[in-house]
């Protein structure tokens, strides 16, 4: 298997993840607002900048990578926001506190910050770094060099990851409904 080809895999996957959470945050726009304020690390003022600006970075930045532009400059950018949001779930956890994650929002299906999610975020930011240090730095959306002129196996890959992180995400949805019928714990309310 080439590279070009994993790493292709990898920046959809990547872009994707951006895209869902970028749109749920937009459904939910008031709500974010409080689970942003609710982390207690930002100063009151910045906390609308953060909400408000959040989102559009995360749904532009994932246009961005799925269309080819800035490959680099975008998954760095993205690979950063992954691990300020892993520093943020572990500073409140180590503040014992068990708050929304917000990582889709404000959706009725949220789920609790917990270290699963301090990994999950840094490992998906070691994934951006690679795509950001290893893409290559031309416009390219679905055929990429290494490929030649067919289209159909990165069209092909680009349908197929987005189908499993789709499903995926699907999975991890319903594992949060179930979390949030959970009884609340001290200190876990905005």
């Amino acid at each position: 298997m080439k590279t070009g080809f994993v790493i292709l895999c990898l920046r959809f996957g990547i872009a994707t993840i951006f895209l869902v959470a970028g749109l749920s945050k937009f459904r939910s726009a008031s709500k974010f607002r409080g689970i942003v304020e609710n982390y207690r690390l930002l100063p009151p003022w910045a906390v609308t900048i953060v909400a408000v600006s959040l989102p559009r970075v995360e749904v532009v930045g994932a246009l961005l990578l799925m269309v080819g532009m800035a490959v680099p400059i975008v998954s760095a950018l993205l690979a950063g926001l992954l691990l300020a949001f892993a520093i943020g779930v572990a500073v409140n956890l180590l503040r014992d506190r068990r708050i929304e994650c917000g990582c889709l929002g404000a959706s009725s299906k949220q789920q609790r910050i917990s270290w699963w999610i301090v990994l999950r975020n840094v490992t998906l930011s070691g994934i951006a770094a690679t795509v950001a240090t290893r893409s290559p730095i031309r416009l390219e959306m679905l055929a990429p060099r290494w490929v030649g002129t067919s289209r159909s196996v990165p069209a092909a890959a680009i349908l197929g990851t987005t189908a499993v992180l789709t499903l995926l995400l699907i999975a991890d949805w319903i594992r949060m409904s179930d979390l949030s019928r959970e009884p609340s714990r001290k200190g876990d309310t905005l």
